[in-house]
């Protein structure tokens, strides 16, 4: 068995600069990956809550198509109220006077991750406001100001503070 000497012993291990070397390094590699996946999740979102917007405000139309207006409110849970429901149709009436009737589905199915709340609460009731990627309410405004023929639907965006980032049915029409 051969005994190591000092000098080998010496090579055989790291120094402390190389040790730090590599703990900067790797710090460098978690700060860039990081950096890339935030990104990533902030795109997501902001593509989610752009669908979102652009789902309700096709509903919207669908409702006016349908009923001559658009629905009543100033609230997502007032879209929630008048698009999120099973809606009966009168056909017509039976010899005895009594309505033959059809239920149409809703306007837009909301998914739970969608509504504000408990999750476990019962679906559709009561009606819940809508709400983004950011878990804050969604905004509606009949008659709209920016979307003057038809109605405005937004959301604050990543900032709140700020209206540059806002997410909106701008431009849409009717």
């Amino acid at each position: 068995m051969q005994q190591l000497g000092m000098t080998d012993m010496r090579k055989a291990g790291f120094t402390l600069v190389e040790l730090l070397i590599v703990i900067v390094i790797l710090s460098l590699l978690m700060t860039i990956t990081v950096s890339i996946v935030v990104g990533v999740i902030d795109r997501a979102r902001v593509s989610r809550t752009k669908s979102l917007v652009q789902m309700i405000h096709h509903a919207c139309v669908q409702y006016r198509d349908d009923f001559g207006l658009f629905p009543h409110g100033d609230s997502s849970k007032d879209l929630h109220l008048y698009l999120g429901r099973t809606r009966t149709t009168v056909l017509s009436y039976r010899q005895d006077g009594a309505p033959m009737t059809m239920q149409k589905p809703p306007y837009l199915e909301f998914k739970k991750d969608m509504l504000e709340g408990d999750p476990s609460s019962t679906y559709p009731d009561p009606p819940r406001e809508i709400i983004d990627a950011w878990q804050r309410p969604l905004h509606y405004r009949n008659p709209g100001v920016r979307n003057p023929k038809a109605v405005d639907v937004w959301s604050d965006g990543p900032e709140t503070d700020s209206e540059e980032d806002d997410i909106g049915n701008w431009g849409e029409g009717s």
